[in-house]
């Protein structure tokens, strides 16, 4: 009986996660006009600038380019040390737990 409980609440979830994956896959899909943050990341329009053959033009376009390098770098930088600080409160959050206390 407690097996037929179990093979039932098993099939149960998996029925609701395939559902739910189903829902976000076909209903709300790129295709429709609905993105992700995730999906925009990178979609930056890279247009060079106006050919002038004027040297100061060519400087300022590699500045640019430098600028949004660093900018993405420090975003990188920027999430990874988040992932870190997440990994550390989660950790300090398990050490709050002192059986001694008891």
């Amino acid at each position: 009986m407690i097996i037929k409980k179990t093979v039932i609440i098993l099939i149960g979830i998996i029925i609701i996660a395939g559902l739910t994956a189903g829902y976000f896959f076909f209903i709300k899909s790129p295709r429709d006009g609905w993105t992700t943050p995730l999906a925009q990341i990178g979609k930056k329009e890279n247009t060079p600038p106006p050919a002038t053959g004027k040297v100061d033009d060519t400087v300022n376009a590699l500045l640019q380019e430098i600028e949004d390098e660093t900018l993405a770098s420090q975003e990188e930088n920027n999430e990874a040390n988040a992932i870190i600080d997440d990994s550390q409160t989660i950790s300090d959050f398990g050490q709050t737990y002192n059986e001694n206390a008891l």
